[in-house]
């Protein structure tokens, strides 16, 4: 499965797809705090998503919906049929928002159980 791969030391390669420079921005500085992710690009609408998976071959995409040239569905389509390993995030800022507070309820959880 997807999730074997990330056991263990091996980095996780990070794609990320957003038309908006300052959320991209944010997301890009929130991935490269962490010590087991790498960002292996960034692109600003679908096309360039596309091609840029198809190059990179990440693990992982966080793709937005509302892109320019095609959206983050039919573009997410397009690379299942070329690639479908990568586990690919359709995120919104709400969304964001909300896994980002999961997340850190999930770390003080982590601290006070181990």
């Amino acid at each position: 499965k997807n999730t074997e791969k990330f056991r263990g030391n091996s980095m996780i390669k990070v794609l990320l797809v957003e038309d908006h420079v300052l959320v991209r921005m944010g997301l890009a500085l929130l991935l490269e705090k962490s010590e087991k992710i790498t960002l292996v690009g960034e692109a600003e609408d679908g096309i360039a998503g596309v091609n840029m998976a198809k190059e990179l071959q990440p693990d992982v995409i966080l793709m937005d919906i509302g892109l320019p040239g095609i959206d983050g569905i039919a573009a997410t389509k397009k690379i299942k049929e070329f690639n479908p390993s990568p586990i690919t995030g359709i995120p919104s800022t709400c969304y964001i928002i909300y896994f980002l507070n999961i997340f850190s309820r999930i770390r003080l959880l982590n601290m006070f159980c181990s």
